[in-house]
């Protein structure tokens, strides 16, 4: 246990750890961040948030009369604000009906850029929590849907049938999520980004591991023996546990703006809402949030056995860098960013038919983990199997 903790301080450098947050910091505010906030300002969100706490999950046939009172009163109030707007006023937008004939003529863009500005805020607050109502009432009346669409033929037997059972589910149970489709499809770009970087973030941590022993000549004196030989096992665990530690340190940091992004109440929505794609499993919020956090951990420990593997057949640093690089465009931003790119939705392909079989994305990952975890195995075996220098 000491050599492994021994080896842990070898991999957990001050000097790579402090290029790891500039290079993380980087990273976050160039694609990360712009993702996650825009999970708060999907349509109907902050309606959704307020019906969800009322009502529960889903919208029922027993709630959808309400929601046109509670629409009338918002209607109410667009229109006693229009009367604070001078030049609302001036232009005889004093009403929802008058403000959509404007709209429809042309004079609504004729007025002062700021007065414009705030009638089209106050406006999207009544036609977000209109979304809601017209989702609920064009799904469940069937008037909306692919199953009776000539572009569902387009689609593969098994994707055809999935969503001819998720429309028809919707019809049958007079429900529907309150959650917009904005919401799962912007976490799943936070999950990503996760991945990507704890992809790259992991590769960069564990490269240097074997090399450095190289240059140092360590390995000249452990390898000596066939006891000495046995390092290379403690130095691949470390370098695995490093790994998902390394992984969980950038879920927490990630996870802390996205929980400041107020989606955490919608846990319990389904995440098939009517519009937007068509998700494979029957899960909800909370769970697809667990599928991502699971789906980050097993390609972050898979570049990690990859890169540990790698590190042993460089010479120097120059060598690794240049399999380090083509690992990160592998793993990183070919097989997790695709997996991770609407994942277990159904995803329609450029050349017809739907390009991922259902639980396509979890095959992958446990392949590359199964490579990587095998490549490190063999190392192992291979090691102690070698005639004594």
């Amino acid at each position: 246990m000491r050599l492994f903790w021994q080896e842990m301080r070898k991999i957990w450098r001050p000097g790579i750890l402090a290029a790891l947050v500039v290079v993380g910091v980087l990273f976050y505010f160039l694609r990360p961040k712009f993702w996650i906030e825009r999970i708060s300002e999907t349509q109907s969100f902050d309606h959704s948030l307020m019906l969800v706490d009322r009502y529960g999950p889903v919208l029922t046939a027993g709630v959808r009369p309400e929601l046109d009172s509670m629409y009338d009163e918002i209607v109410a109030d667009f229109d006693r604000e229009l009367k604070n707007i001078p030049e609302a006023v001036e232009a005889g937008i004093t009403d929802l009906e008058s403000y959509l004939a404007a709209e429809r003529d042309g004079s609504l863009y004729e007025i002062d850029r700021r007065a414009y500005t705030e009638l089209w805020q106050l406006f999207m607050t009544v036609n977000d929590f209109g979304i809601i109502t017209g989702r609920y009432d064009s799904h469940i009346d069937g008037t909306f849907g692919l199953r009776n669409s000539p572009h569902l033929a387009g689609y593969t037997p098994q994707a055809q049938a999935r969503i001819i059972e998720l429309e028809e589910a919707e019809v049958r149970t007079g429900t529907i999520s309150f959650m917009d489709h904005f919401v799962p499809e912007y976490t799943a770009d936070w999950g990503r980004y996760l991945t990507v970087w704890s992809v790259l973030s992991v590769i960069l941590l564990l490269s240097p591991t074997l090399v450095r022993d190289r240059l140092r000549r360590t390995n000249a004196m452990q390898w000596t023996s066939r006891r000495g030989r046995r390092v290379v096992r403690t130095q691949t665990a470390a370098a695995l546990a490093s790994s998902l530690l390394l992984a969980a340190v950038n879920l927490a940091l990630y996870f802390i703006p996205f929980a400041q992004q107020g989606s955490l109440p919608l846990w319990d929505c389904p995440i098939y809402c009517g519009s937007g794609g068509m998700p494979w499993f029957d899960w909800t919020y909370g769970q697809f949030i667990l599928m991502l956090i699971g789906m980050h951990f097993l390609f972050a420990l898979a570049a990690g056995g990859l890169a540990v593997f790698l590190s042993q057949f460089s010479s120097n640093y120059v060598p690794m860098l240049l399999k380090a690089v083509p690992l990160f465009l592998t793993v990183g931003l070919a097989v997790a960013n695709w997996a991770l790119s609407d994942p277990f939705f159904i995803r329609k392909s450029h050349y017809g038919g739907a390009d991922n079989p259902k639980g396509i994305e979890l095959a992958c990952a446990l392949l590359l983990l199964a490579v990587s975890l095998g490549s490190c195995v063999w190392t192992c075996i291979r090691q102690k199997n070698q005639e004594l220098i």
